[in-house]
């Protein structure tokens, strides 16, 4: 039982996101912002609030078959830019544990900003 009779709300989280692309489809733009409410509807004796968040990420990707060699076929660079302006947070699903003292580990805060780039190849 939850103290204070207290019905538990589901955190509302989700993504939202645009993307462009060129006509010829040689490459594309995104960005994508995924974004939770505050959890307060929690048992307070047993875990800490957390405060929602909305986290931007940028997205390009090229085609290189079109843009450097039609030899390489359907080969892709995708290039990233995640959680734009190195926001800290808890992710809406941790459990942040009453229990234990507040460190790196407790809440577990999600990663800064990040770089991705990553090859893909469909054959």
């Amino acid at each position: 039982m939850i103290g204070n009779d207290q019905n538990l709300d589901a955190v509302r989280c989700g993504r939202i996101g645009v993307q462009y692309a060129a006509l010829d489809e040689s490459y594309s733009l995104m960005a994508v912002v995924d974004w939770a409410s505050q959890k307060s509807r929690i048992d307070t004796a047993q875990e800490r609030q957390t405060s929602g968040y909305a986290i931007p990420k940028l997205y390009a990707t090229f085609r290189l078959g079109q843009l450097v060699t039609p030899a390489w076929g359907d080969t892709k660079l995708i290039l990233g830019v995640e959680n734009v302006f190195n926001t800290a947070y808890v992710d809406a699903s941790t459990f942040v544990n009453m229990f234990y003292a507040t460190t790196l580990t407790n809440p577990l805060v999600e990663v800064g900003r990040n770089f991705t780039m990553r090859g893909q190849h469909t054959f």
